[in-house]
C-alpha cells in the first residue's frame, strides 16, 4: 500500500514547506515531528531535505491516499475526519468506483470555527466506538498534526494526516498537474486557485523557508570549512 512501513500506534504526517515553517515557531510541532513519522509533501521541501542530508520519504498526501484507499485490505475500518459534507459524499463515490476490496468508513465534519482541543475528546470516542484501523485528517496545516499525535497517542490508532486531499480526490477542488508538481510549482497552482485563503501561507510562508534554506545553508558551509 506504501513505500514505507505504516505500524500500529503510528502517526503518519505530509509535510509541505509550511509546516517546516511552522515548527521552527512552535516547539509542541516541532516535537511531534521529531516523534512522529513525515512524508515529504512536495519537491521544494525535498530539495531541502536532500541538501540537509535526511532521509524523509517524499510522496504526496493525496497520492498515498489514493492508492492506499484502492488497495487496502477487505474489512478494514476508516475515519474521515475533517473537510465537508460534500467533499465525504465524493470520497464515497471514489471508493465506491475504485477500490479493489469493500471496507467500513464513517466521517465526520468538525463545524467550522470550533476549538479542536474542546472537540478532540468527542473525536477520540467517536473513533474508538468505531473500531477504526486508520483515521484520516484533513483538517489543515499545522493543526491537523496536532490532532492526528493527539489521536494517535490516546487512541492507539493509526492517523494520517493529508489536508487537502480529502477534496482533491473528492473532486471538490481542482488538483495541480503532474507537470507543475515535478517542476515543484504545486503551490503556485493552489495559490492561484485559492487566494485569499492562501496569501499569507504562500507570501511570508515561502520568504520564510527561503529564511530557513538559507540559514541551513550557511550552517552546513560554516560546518565543513572550520570542520565543526
Amino acid at each position: 500500500n506504501s513505500c514505507f512501513p505504516v505500524t500500529i500506534g503510528q502517526a503518519i504526517h505530509f509535510i509541505a514547506s509550511h509546516a517546516v515553517t511552522e515548527a521552527y515557531k512552535d516547539s509542541q510541532l516541532y516535537n511531534i515531528f521529531e516523534k512522529d513519522l513525515i512524508v515529504c509533501d512536495g519537491k521544494p521541501l525535498s530539495v531541502y531535505f536532500k541538501f540537509c542530508k535526511k532521509h524523509v520519504h517524499q510522496i504526496r498526501g493525496t497520492d498515498f491516499m489514493r492508492q492506499f484507499l484502492i488497495d487496502v485490505k477487505p474489512g478494514s475500518v476508516h475515519f474521515f475526519l475533517g473537510s465537508t459534507e460534500q467533499s465525504h459524499r465524493g470520497i464515497q463515490e471514489f471508493i465506491k468506483s475504485n477500490s479493489k476490496h469493500k471496507y467500513i468508513c464513517h466521517f465526520y465534519s468538525p463545524k467550522f470555527g470550533l476549538e479542536w482541543k474542546k472537540e478532540i475528546d468527542n473525536w477520540i470516542d467517536l473513533i474508538v466506538d468505531t473500531k477504526a484501523d486508520y483515521v484520516w485528517v484533513g483538517m489543515g496545516a499545522p493543526k491537523q498534526f496536532k490532532i492526528a499525535n493527539e489521536i494517535t497517542s490516546r487512541s492507539g490508532k493509526i492517523t494520517f494526516s493529508v489536508g487537502a486531499a480529502f477534496d482533491f480526490i473528492a473532486e471538490t477542488k481542482r488538483e495541480s498537474p503532474n507537470w507543475l508538481n515535478e517542476l515543484g510549482l504545486e503551490w503556485a497552482y493552489r495559490f492561484y486557485s485559492e487566494p485569499k485563503r492562501l496569501f499569507r501561507r504562500y507570501t511570508i510562508g515561502n520568504f520564510e523557508f527561503l529564511c530557513i534554506v538559507l540559514y541551513s545553508f550557511l550552517r552546513l558551509t560554516l560546518q565543513k570549512i572550520f570542520k565543526i
